[in-house]
């Protein structure tokens, strides 16, 4: 896993995309939620459950039942379709998407954070909620002086689903609209991967 991270790390900063204008993403929060402490910023909070349904706004992650409705600054995909990344000034911004049928959520989740902590600057508390119906963890870390990212961890025992984002750590506006496209998640466990 800290192979995984570090070589997607270096990919992110490596990888360039068109620039485009930042569009404001906006979305419906739930009154219960809990919060993730990110690292001395404002609070972000993830409702306690998230029962999102697909809506012709999400982008479907190819290869996964996960859709999303991305930043408005999003906008290369690689090829195969489960890294989106945006550039803006000179700084690069990403949302990584991986899904696994071999793994098991619980199993990874044990993992999780002791390996993060080992890897990356901070790491933030973790918190607990639902993904259509689904046991997820999520948590903010700062990989350097320069980046962090939101870190979310959701499935069963059939299955295991990771979210990761990278981001300036001083671009607070685009770690907002991130957070925001997070709480768009959606997990159609009835759904074809490849549709």
């Amino acid at each position: 896993m800290k192979k995984t991270v570090i070589l997607l790390t270096s990919f992110v900063l490596i990888v360039g995309g068109c620039r485009q204008a930042m569009k404001n993403q906006t979305t419906e929060s739930n009154v219960n939620s809990v919060a993730v402490d990110c690292n001395q910023d404002e609070d972000m909070s993830f409702p306690k459950a998230m029962n999102n349904k697909k809506t012709p706004s999400h982008t479907k992650v190819p290869d996964t039942k996960i859709s999303i409705i991305l930043p408005g600054f999003i906008d290369y995909k690689s090829n195969n379709g489960q890294t989106f990344v945006g550039s803006i000034g000179n700084d690069t911004v990403g949302i990584f998407f991986f899904e696994n049928h071999n793994k098991n959520f619980y199993e990874m989740k044990n993992r999780f954070i002791p390996e993060f902590e080992k890897v990356y600057l901070s790491v933030s508390k973790e918190v607990n909620f639902t993904i259509n119906n689904y046991p997820a963890i999520a948590l903010y870390v700062r990989q350097n002086e320069k980046e962090g990212g939101y870190r979310i961890l959701f499935g069963d025992s059939t299955f295991a689903a990771y979210i990761m984002t990278v981001h300036p750590n001083n671009m607070q506006n685009v770690k907002k609209q991130i957070f925001e496209s997070l709480l768009t998640i959606c997990y159609e466990s009835d759904g074809i991967p490849n549709q």
